[in-house]
């Protein structure tokens, strides 16, 4: 492999053309530089120099490398700095998919500041469930997912970094004027609109732990998705029990209220990568995301 240190050698003496001046140019002894010289030649396979007991001179392969040495520095440095830049984190690619819900959250202005900051890295942003993440991670479609927490092998890492509390959501016109807050056990005795057990798994599972909870045997029969239940809602076929992110939704026609007594309870985001992934951009990104409250 030709390294840079033999590119100077063959430097000095195409423009010296002698290697006792060049050897004083690099501030070495002649015969390591003649044996540079000869290292480069047998990289090559081609003789670089004329030499003789009165001078040297370029042969044509030589007069061809020297014309073109300003394009291979150029490429070389170029190289170097790509490799470090790729190292901090500063350059490469992050593919990262994201739970719909996530759109609601903070997770955006994280993304932004990601962008300002790693202005040189290609992130490509994908839409998933988080059903379909742990695959996907493991079969290096996604380098990251930002997901409802799911049950991870040991070859991926989860660690929450969002979390945010439950609200209901009614039509405003079925609100008391002046009500600020609901108790558990009478958000669960509106007509409360269920979650997908498959589409929704996560949230299902969150409202079937306030139902247990609140000791109540009946449970929603009419189920939906986020943000589809809040469609539900606003036609009046039923209450919701949604994340606080998702109070920014339908403020014009829909009342949220905090339900008092399961402060506990919240809605969940993880960030989720391979457990072996090393990439500088990556763990970039998990640094910005860290410096959300979770």
């Amino acid at each position: 492999m030709i390294d840079s240190r033999l590119l100077r050698a063959f430097k000095a003496v195409a423009e010296e053309l002698h290697f006792g001046r060049a050897a004083q140019k690099l501030h070495m002894s002649q015969p390591p530089l003649s044996l540079s010289i000869r290292q480069l030649e047998e990289l090559l396979d081609v003789p670089l120099f004329v030499r003789t007991t009165r001078h040297v001179q370029l042969t044509s392969a030589g007069a061809e490398l020297l014309q073109r040495l300003p394009d291979i520095e150029a490429a070389y440095n170029l190289a170097i700095e790509a490799v470090r830049q790729t190292g901090l984190g500063m350059e490469g690619t992050l593919n990262v998919a994201l739970t719909p819900t996530a759109a609601f959250s903070p997770i955006p202005l994280v993304l932004r500041r990601f962008c300002e900051q790693f202005p040189r890295v290609q992130l490509t942003l994908k839409e998933m469930n988080s059903r379909d993440m742990g695959q996907a991670l493991m079969t290096g479609q996604i380098d990251l997912a930002i997901a409802r927490p799911f049950a991870c092998s040991d070859a991926l890492r989860s660690q929450v970094v969002y979390r945010e509390p439950m609200f209901l959501s009614q039509p405003t016109e079925d609100v008391k004027e002046g009500r600020q807050s609901v108790s558990l056990q009478e958000a669960l005795q509106t007509r409360v609109i269920g979650y997908h057990s498959k589409d929704s798994h996560y949230f299902s599972d969150l409202l079937e732990r306030l139902f247990v909870q609140a000791d109540l045997r009946t449970r929603p029969t009419l189920l939906s998705m986020v943000p589809t239940i809040l469609l539900l809602v606003e036609s009046g076929m039923g209450t919701a029990i949604v994340p606080h992110s998702l109070t920014r939704l339908r403020g014009d026609t829909l009342t949220h209220l905090p339900i008092s007594g399961i402060e506990h309870v919240t809605a969940e985001l993880a960030a989720v990568h391979r457990s072996n992934d090393a990439s500088a951009c990556m763990h970039s990104f998990l640094r910005l995301l860290k410096e959300k409250p979770a």
